[in-house]
């Protein structure tokens, strides 16, 4: 399987790299899909209590909003202990702003790096009715392959930006 190959982002458009970890069981592969994003500052609300109210009426049961010092909205489900940058509901909508979770990784010693995971971007021979993916392996030092299968759901994506990854 090839080498993945980062490529260039546009520095003029504030454009960072973020991946989307793959849902999967623990012991699976770990696959990632990569892409390019522009980081813009939305503007600051206005009254930021009458949203999160807003926000909170709309949950279902079980389920409670916050909101944190970036003014970002995290969901709690108490019924299963986790939580969500998401809205439980898929078709409320409480903002436009890029949506990640950041992780910084610690280097340490270095290891051998034969843990690999599998990036999958979109071929460019894809159709509508059946894309077809393709994949690249990405070499990373074992204490992060194992954050990264500790941070994956079964379920659902989860968008990541880690520098380790997202910085070439």
């Amino acid at each position: 399987m090839p080498k993945y190959q980062y490529s260039l982002l546009d520095v003029a458009a504030g454009e960072i790299r973020l991946l989307e970890l793959h849902p999967g069981a623990f012991d699976d592969t770990v696959s990632i899909s990569m892409n390019t994003v522009p980081l813009v500052v939305p503007p600051r609300r206005e009254d930021p209590m009458n949203r999160l109210e807003a926000i909170r009426a709309s949950l279902p049961d079980g389920w409670r909003a916050y909101e944190t010092e970036e003014d970002r909205v995290i969901f709690w489900d108490r019924r299963q202990r986790r939580t969500s940058w998401n809205h439980p509901d898929p078709q409320q909508t409480h903002t436009s702003q890029l949506q990640y979770e950041a992780l910084s990784y610690t280097w340490g010693i270095v290891e051998v790096q034969q843990p690999v995971i599998h990036v999958i971007s979109p071929s460019s021979t894809s159709s509508e009715l059946q894309p077809l993916r393709k994949s690249e392996e990405l070499d990373l030092q074992t204490n992060l392959l194992e954050a990264l299968k500790h941070l994956r759901t079964t379920d659902t994506p989860r968008t990541l930006w880690i520098d380790a990854i997202c910085i070439n």
